[in-house]
Parts: structure tokens; sequence; C-alpha cells
């Protein structure tokens, strides 16, 4: 009978378990879409002119949402990565995967859409973990430093940690939020 119940308890443990990851993978999915947002709205081709129409609005709206998704996939990053290990065969997938995307984006773009791509672009797609991959690089460097930043975690108190989030917060969202201001 125990052993029934301990047998009925590890599955509702794993499906909470699957629950919270099936509402992280829809978190990620809406995040993904609002990246896609956002970077319709920087390259769609909206005139740099002052006239503010409706639709000009509504996708600047919208397409603000893709700074907000960056930070989410950040955060999601960030809960899965607390409980791993650091393991090298993780970043060569990594970085098979991001070589593999920036060469299929080229070739579509080059071959599918017919577009003429500059060199320095190509030079670029071909070495992907460049400033035109900000986030491909700035999630290798969390990768990489997410074991330091876990034993960090484990040797503070809760108002160390408040500290450290609220100096970083204003450091980089807080100042340059402020100094932005002043070019408006």
């Amino acid at each position: 009978m125990k052993n029934i119940i301990e047998e009925v308890s590890c599955s509702n443990e794993q499906s909470q378990n699957t629950m919270r990851s099936s509402n992280i993978e829809l978190l990620r999915i809406i995040a993904m879409f609002m990246v896609v947002l956002g970077h319709y709205y920087v390259k769609g081709g909206f005139p740099d002119d002052s006239l503010m129409t409706t639709s000009k609005l509504v996708m600047q709206f919208l397409g603000s949402w893709s700074k907000i998704a960056v930070d989410i996939f950040v955060i999601i990053s960030g809960y899965f990565l607390v409980t791993q290990k650091f393991r090298w065969k993780k970043i060569c997938k990594f970085f098979g995967c991001t070589y593999f995307w920036s060469l299929a984006t080229l070739c579509f773009v080059l071959f599918v859409l017919n577009q003429n791509v500059e060199k320095s672009l190509i030079m670029k797609a071909v070495n992907p973990i460049t400033p035109l991959n900000w986030f491909a690089r700035a999630y290798l460097v969390l990768y990489i430093a997410f074991p330091l930043i876990n034993k960090m975690i484990e040797r503070i108190n809760k108002t160390q940690l408040g500290v450290i989030i609220a100096i970083f917060t204003t450091a980089f969202y807080v100042i340059p939020s402020i100094r932005g201001l002043d070019d408006v």
C-alpha cells in the first residue's frame, strides 16, 4: 500500500513538473513571437519621419515588447541553469546550433530571397558569435559564468543578493534609461 501511495505521489510530482515546464514553454513561445514583432518593427521599412500613423504606433507598441522578451529568455535560462552542471558538450552543441542557423539564414537570403549581401555580413554569418548575433554571445557568457554565479548565490544571504540585484538593475537599466531620456 505504501509503495502505491509513493508511486502516485511521484507521478503527481512528475505531472506538476511537466505542467510547469509546459507553462514555461508557452512563455518561451510568446517571447519568441514578441521578438519576431520587434524585428519586424525595426526591419519592416517604416519611415523615419515624425508622422505618427496608427499602424506605426501599434507596431512601435508591439515592437517594444521584444525588449521584454529578451529579459524573459534570460530569466528562463537562469531558472534552468540554477540546477544544472556545467558541460562542455552543451557549449559544443550551442556553437553547432548557432553556426547552423547563421549559415542557414545566410543561404536563405542569398538563394531563396535572391538578395545581395555585403561581404562583411557574410563574414559575420560564417563566424556567428559576433556583434551581429549579440544574444548568442551574451548567452554563451551567461552559460560559462553560471557555475560561479550559482556558487556566489549559495554563499550569500538574501539581503546581500538583493543589494547585488539593485546595483545591477541600476547600472544596466535605470542609468541607461535616464541617459537615454536626454536624447529625446
